[in-house]
């Protein structure tokens, strides 16, 4: 199983808040588009869409797969995001935390490129 980072990406590349951590068998990444095709339990589902809808404005959605945090906040930081978290403080605080559902992740689009540049 790999980990499944569910984040908000600023709009304007200045930071990014992490709603939770999923688990998932594919490699993911790519906007979130319909919460409901990652078969996640109802409780989780609730909270995960009233904090992106809390946040629309000025954050989107956004599905990764990553071995840590780290490997995440470098990936984004090589995309020019900026003011990313020292650590990992997810916003969905759930008690089953430890036991976190595997989403379903076969409708997401991945792009797939050879080279990814660093800019």
């Amino acid at each position: 199983m790999k980990r499944l980072y569910l984040y908000l990406a600023s709009r304007n590349k200045k930071g990014m808040k992490l709603i939770t951590v999923l688990q998932t068998k594919d490699t993911v990444n790519s906007k979130m588009t319909d919460l409901t095709e990652l078969n996640l339990p109802q409780v989780w589902e609730k909270s995960i869409y009233q904090i992106v809808h809390d946040n629309r404005m000025l954050y989107e959605p956004r599905l990764e797969t990553a071995k840590d945090f780290n490997e995440l906040k470098e990936r984004l930081k090589a995309r020019g995001f900026k003011d990313l978290p020292m650590g990992i403080t997810p916003l969905l605080d759930m008690a089953a935390y430890v036991k976190a559902p595997k989403a379903d992740t076969s409708s997401c689009q991945i792009r797939k490129t050879m080279i990814r540049k660093k800019v």
